[in-house]
């Protein structure tokens, strides 16, 4: 039973109580008495003149405990008053609350599509660079294996013309799939010694990485 109706019960109850109670009192009583008035005391009647009322103990105390009853009752109306509007600001909270959660529920709902289709993605990218990667390693070595048939000298003229083309790097990797036979003999055939020593130095450094992935 929630506090507004337990207040409500309380004050029927406290009401019934004084009611019964002051019919008690009101029968035991019995019928008030008159007061004789002046004009009687003094030996003359005056009929146009009522008499005081005096009330007796019990029921000033009925009146008193009435008029208690009646303070307590506005004190319930007050606080019921002030429960349901507890009650309304609380039913308030809890909506905010709720549009907040679903707001929350549907952020975490898109940055979780948003997630999966960036993993997707990344992931579709992988695939293409791991697939460029075979295509490039075997362009290279088809390439090597044509170089390596042909002259040294004639192969080692093509080779030093692109490193002056800013090819340097593309070189390094066409000898690197070279056997190693084939790739001192075309390194030898460079008539700038400086850019064949440049070379080999790349291509170690190459191999190093190489085994140090692997």
């Amino acid at each position: 039973m929630s506090k507004k109706k337990i207040i409500i019960v309380a004050a029927l109850a406290v009401v019934s109580f004084a009611i019964a109670m002051g019919a008690s009192f009101l029968l035991s009583a019995g019928p008030p008495k008159k007061a004789p008035s002046r004009q009687a005391v003094a030996g003359g009647p005056d009929a146009n003149e009522a008499p005081p009322v005096k009330l007796s103990l019990q029921e000033r105390n009925l009146d008193e405990l009435v008029r208690n009853l009646r303070q307590r009752i506005a004190d319930c109306r007050a606080q019921t008053q002030q429960l349901n509007e507890r009650e309304k600001q609380i039913r308030i909270v809890q909506d905010q609350l709720a549009r907040q959660a679903q707001e929350l529920e549907d952020l975490r709902i898109k940055a979780a599509t948003a997630l999966a289709a960036l993993r997707q993605e990344k992931a579709a990218m992988e695939a293409e660079r791991v697939k460029i990667e075979v295509e490039d390693r075997t362009n290279l070595k088809k390439t090597a294996a044509i170089y390596e048939k042909m002259d040294p000298v004639a192969g080692g003229k093509i080779l030093s013309d692109m490193c002056g083309q800013n090819n340097e790097d593309a070189v390094v990797r066409i000898i690197y799939y070279m056997s190693e036979r084939g790739a001192a003999k075309t390194i030898e055939s460079f008539e700038d010694k400086k850019l064949a020593a440049r070379l080999c130095d790349k291509i170690k450094r190459v191999r190093e990485q190489v085994q140090t992935v692997q």
